[in-house]
């Protein structure tokens, strides 16, 4: 704390006070917020803490700790951080990171500034540019966990550097037949830091040579295909390996206010092995492998969320990002909001790996259709898993 500020503590009216948060996202990228100044939610240009002869520009954003505390006994104090998210601000500077889920946060240095109003940059009292900025001493801490993810707001939960609970040495495990590697981490464009030895294309575009394969798994790891893709009524009868089918069942819709109605709904299958007597598609027929479809994402267009989630629909962005909806919505873009989640996702295990790596698609483009089989020749890749670089697709 500097003189100036010891003093201004001291008088009975100590002026405006405002917080701004600094979010480490990644090596190159540091997302920067305040809570208002004065009732402003003007940006705010102040100095940068490590360099004042830099001026670093604060977007409003309705963002708060609470719960800090210093003490000298005792564990370490555990502050929560919430962030509102009803509007795309968080999202989008996550993104500019090549972050785009809010749990990827979690590890993430977040440093808490306090000062006076008449301080920042064009205040009353401005230090100016190579001025050390006159501020309360910074709070530095780790975003540990997500606690509470609501419809506007997301909460982390923070934690000192120095709180070693609950931490092993070595850090990192390797546990069998598990994936401990961020999905899609490896740095393809060169643009921020590497998570992880997985080189799975961001947009699922899979090329081979010079065909273009587009190529998505959920967490289950059922393909994700183009719901412009021919399927077959089944109702009894021999079946075709990779030939594709469908079913219906009734579930339970919901609408965006909770109310519940009884839709029918198409289910979508791969027949895993040619036989005469399949049995009747279902999840625990080994004869058959569950699909899910994505439509491109529309604006206008109601996307429903079901009691049964597993039904929940797919769409495909403009980018080429797959997203389940979590919450009935109609408008609401694709992005990580209470109404969408990821779609693309990786299972983490090593038949996660070896459905992508080792692909065999039926055609190309648009239209892909992942084989039922995976190609036994191909390796993992480097890093991919733990002490298993040369280990064969099973």
């Amino acid at each position: 704390m500097t003189n100036l500020i010891a003093t201004d503590s001291a008088k009975q009216a100590l002026g405006s006070l405002v917080y701004f948060y600094d979010i480490e996202a990644s090596s190159t990228v540091t997302l920067r917020y305040h809570n208002g100044v004065s009732g402003s939610l003007a940006n705010v240009t102040w100095y940068d803490y490590n360099s004042p002869y830099s001026q670093v520009t604060y977007t409003a954003m309705p963002i708060k700790a609470s719960g800090e505390s210093r003490t000298s006994m005792g564990s370490p104090e555990r502050p929560s951080l919430n962030i509102g998210v009803i509007a795309t601000t968080l999202s989008s500077d996550l993104a500019s990171a090549n972050i785009y889920n809010y749990g990827d946060l979690v590890g993430k240095k977040v440093t808490i500034r306090a000062t006076l109003a008449k301080y920042l940059n064009g205040g009353s009292a401005d230090t100016s540019v190579g001025n050390p900025p006159i501020e309360f001493p910074k709070a530095t801490y780790l975003i540990e966990s997500i606690t509470s993810l609501q419809g506007e707001s997301i909460t982390y939960e923070l934690t000192t550097p120095f709180d070693t609970q609950g931490i092993t040495i070595p850090n990192r495990r390797a546990t069998s037949n598990l994936c401990s590697w961020v999905y899609k981490g490896l740095n393809l464009s060169n643009i921020g830091p590497e998570y992880s030895a997985c080189y799975w294309p961001d947009a699922g575009n899979w090329v081979v040579g010079a065909i273009s394969y587009r190529v998505y798994f959920n967490v289950e790891d059922e393909p994700i295909v183009d719901s412009g893709i021919t399927f077959t009524n089944y109702t009894s009868g021999s079946v075709t390996e990779n030939t594709l089918y469908k079913t219906t069942s009734t579930e339970t819709r919901l609408a965006s206010n909770g109310a519940t109605s009884s839709v029918t709904v198409e289910n979508y299958w791969q027949a895993a092995t040619s036989t005469a007597s399949p049995g009747t598609p279902s999840d625990s027929n080994s004869n058959f492998r569950r699909v899910r479809v994505y439509d491109a994402y529309n604006a206008s267009v109601t996307y429903y969320s079901f009691e049964d989630t597993q039904h929940n629909e797919y769409v495909r962005d403009s980018d080429g990002k797959v997203w389940q909806v979590t919450n009935t919505i109609s408008g609401e873009a694709p992005g990580f909001n209470a109404f969408w989640a990821l779609g693309d996702v990786c299972g983490k295990k090593l038949n996660s790996c070896a459905i992508r790596y080792g692909i065999k698609p039926i055609n190309s483009g648009a239209g892909t259709i992942p084989s039922a089989t995976t190609d036994t020749t191909k390796t993992l890749p480097f890093g991919g898993f733990p002490g298993l670089a040369k280990k064969l697709l099973r």
